[in-house]
């Protein structure tokens, strides 16, 4: 990941990755955008888009960074309690938040 990251021309690349600061991987990235909802809207989604358990849910919550944590750490925080709808407001708030930060 780290090489395609660095040996990208793009003035910004976007990485999907839920475990950033689990892996270790903040140290290459500029900025850290950390989209964040309540735990009962995790849960609640997680629920509709998969088939597991709540003892699984609640297995995968507990080996993640707490949330709390995630945000202390983050430059951003992208907010996702809403709907897409909202989301979107979101993000579009945020990418002019970033690009003046960044200057781009």
């Amino acid at each position: 990941m780290s090489e395609k990251v660095k040996s990208s021309n793009k003035e910004v690349v976007v990485v999907e990755a839920a475990l950033i600061f689990e892996a270790g991987w903040e140290s290459i990235m500029d900025k850290i955008v950390v989209v964040n909802c309540s735990k009962d809207k995790q849960i609640e989604r997680i629920r509709k888009s998969t088939s597991l358990t709540m003892d699984e849910i609640e297995a995968i919550m507990r080996a993640q960074l707490p949330s709390q944590e995630k945000i202390s750490r983050a430059d951003f925080v992208l907010e996702n309690d809403g709907d897409l709808n909202h989301l979107r407001e979101n993000v579009k708030k945020l990418w002019v938040k970033m690009g003046s930060c960044l200057n781009i």
